[in-house]
């Protein structure tokens, strides 16, 4: 499907996508300002980490991408093209890491956790409107396909166009997510205001949010990106689940330290694993036995809400999962 022009200057044309793009770099760069500047960061700090976080986003998911598709791509600098629309959600978080990395170097202990939390909000923003660019592509749908005419229209479903000239309404996946990300940047805004002076709580649920949501968004995708070496569980579920469980060390370990070995870490350890591993087993179950993907999706959504919580539970029995408690940065 050839995505339609917004505007024609001369021999130059604008598409929808690049518009929807600019837009959303915009949102999460002024949404950030607010947030940051407002609680005691520095706005020279913000000027260098943004363009950083944007251009190694772009990189890191494009590269991503490339890595995944290599059969459709010449050299890794066709994939780098603005034309080409492929890019992967993971080289978001990424990027954002290594930018904050490079303007926090001189005290990573203070202000890394600090610029990372005042991100999280609009990043958030960013990924919910950058799933609007498939609105113009034929990208980011499920596998299921809804018969049911009702349901023949957004937030549910859109259409698509197979070779044959057939059009099927499948699952709006993009449109999901857009909506999403979009409560889920709501969400955190109100969550920084509140513990901005917890050095890196926000960030850390952001992370849990955007892994727990995009396990399940990607699941439902008939164009997830697999690995050459793995057909099964895609880039981002890999890359949700390692997260995940990153964090969830990070916050054992802070807890254990904060008030010695307690029994209820051994309950919340039990049950992070029970909630990664009963994710899992139904991505598997999906793959299998596909006509009952509701049923198996319900089951996965609750999964995915525990793996957000009990993870964020165990942060809360400290009050520095990331970092002690110190004055805004």
């Amino acid at each position: 499907m050839r995505e339609p022009v917004a505007i024609i200057v001369g021999n130059t044309e604008i598409l929808w996508s690049s518009i929807i793009i600019v837009i959303a770099v915009a949102a999460g760069f002024f949404m950030m300002h607010s947030l940051y500047i407002a609680n005691g960061g520095k706005r020279l700090r913000l000027v260098f980490f943004y363009p950083l976080a944007v251009c190694f986003s772009y990189i890191i998911g494009k590269g991503i991408f490339y890595y995944c598709h290599l059969e459709q791509y010449p050299a890794f600098k066709s994939a780098l093209n603005f034309s080409e629309t492929g890019f992967n959600m993971s080289g978001i978080m990424v990027g954002i890491c290594m930018a904050g990395l490079i303007v926090c170097i001189w005290d990573i202990k203070k202000l890394y956790p600090a610029i990372l939390d005042g991100a999280a909000p609009g990043t958030a923003m960013v990924i919910a409107l950058l799933n609007l660019v498939h609105l113009y592509d034929d990208g980011c749908r499920g596998n299921a396909v809804l018969a049911d005419a009702k349901y023949h229209m957004l937030p549910y479903a859109s259409p698509v166009i197979n070779t044959n000239g057939e059009t099927s309404y499948r699952l709006a996946t993009f449109f999901i997510g857009f909506i999403l990300f979009m409560i889920a940047g709501i969400l955190l805004k109100y969550f920084y205001i509140k513990y901005s002076d917890i050095k890196g709580r926000t960030f850390s649920l952001f992370i849990l949010i955007f892994s727990s949501l995009e396990f399940i968004l990607d699941s439902t995708r008939y164009d997830s990106d697999y690995f050459p070496f793995n057909g099964f569980v895609s880039v981002i579920q890999i890359f949700g689940g390692i997260m995940i469980l990153s964090v969830s060390v990070i916050f054992t370990v802070r807890s254990v330290r904060a008030n010695g070995f307690k029994w209820y870490h051994i309950i919340l350890i039990l049950l992070i694993f029970a909630s990664m591993g009963a994710a899992g087993y139904l991505e598997y179950l999906i793959q299998r036995h596909g006509d009952k993907w509701q049923t198996y999706y319900l089951l996965m959504s609750l999964s995915c809400i525990c793996m957000i919580c009990f993870p964020f539970i165990m942060c809360l029995t400290t009050t520095h999962p990331l970092q002690l408690k110190t004055k805004k940065d």
